[in-house]
Parts: C-alpha cells; sequence; structure tokens
C-alpha cells in the first residue's frame, strides 16, 4: 500500500467526523489537514514518479517536476520546487510573449492575471470546479455554488 493513502486512512475518524458535521477537537482537526496536506503530497510525488518511470521505459527523458516542496524556505520556493513544468511553460509561453514585467505596473498585473487565469483551467478541468476556484472554499457563495449544482 502506497504512503499517500495510508496516513489518511489512519486519520479517517478525522474525516469522517468532519464530512457527518460533527465537531472536531483541535487536535484532530489539526491531524486531518496534516493527513490531507500529506496525501496530496505523495500523490503528486507519485503521479509524477510513474510518469518519469514510463518515460524512461520508452527512452524518453522527462524534465523534473517535483523538487520536494516541503522543503521550501518560503512560499515563492515552495511553488518553484512543486509544479516546476507548468510554471516554466506559463513564463516562457505566455507570461513573457505578453510582455512580462518589461512594461507598465498595470500592464504587468495584467500580464499575470491572463497568466493565471490560462494556467488554472489545466489544473482543475471540471466545468464544476472552475467557479470554485477563484473563492476560498469556506466562503457563503463556495458552499451555496456546491449545494445548488448538488441538488
Amino acid at each position: 500500500m502506497r504512503a499517500g493513502k495510508v496516513l489518511p486512512e489512519c486519520l479517517s475518524p478525522a474525516f469522517t467526523a468532519a464530512a457527518a458535521g460533527t465537531p472536531l477537537y483541535t487536535v484532530d482537526a489539526w491531524a486531518g489537514i496534516l493527513a490531507y496536506t500529506f496525501q496530496i503530497y505523495f500523490d503528486f510525488s507519485g503521479y509524477s514518479d510513474m510518469a518519469v518511470g514510463l518515460a524512461k521505459m520508452f527512452g524518453i527523458v522527462l524534465p523534473l517536476n517535483f523538487n520536494s516542496p516541503y522543503k521550501a524556505t518560503s512560499m515563492i520556493d515552495f511553488w518553484r520546487r512543486w509544479h516546476m513544468t507548468l510554471s516554466r511553460f506559463l513564463k516562457d509561453y505566455v507570461y513573457i510573449p505578453l510582455g512580462g514585467n518589461k512594461c507598465s505596473t498595470l500592464r504587468n498585473y495584467g500580464n499575470l492575471l491572463a497568466t493565471m487565469i490560462i494556467g488554472v483551467p489545466p489544473k482543475c478541468l471540471s466545468p464544476a470546479f472552475l467557479p470554485l476556484s477563484r473563492f476560498p472554499p469556506h466562503s457563503r457563495w463556495a458552499q451555496w455554488y456546491t449545494l445548488r449544482r448538488a441538488a
């Protein structure tokens, strides 16, 4: 059994209680948050390793896409370590052709916004998730939208 599945299953009481709407103790809530964080980490790391290994079987060398992001010293360093190929692609083929930061401040912010809007769909292909990706999950709008979609 892989590590990304073992840890969350050990802490499934926290997930079950949260899903049922039962109040959680602070320790249980933090355990659930950490378990989910590690699940995402192990899933992404495992999928990246599988893609690199499969490509090597066919003689293809893929660039490094994941470099221990939890060892990062800042949020900028975290993002640079997490999605290295997506970041490189967006920078080289979207941000720089739009003008990058070699223009006015307002235009630079517009370039950043356009790059993020273009970069979001590959990360969340579900049309139902796209509007929710713009809002924090605890917002009233996100809760209303989720309930409306379920009905």
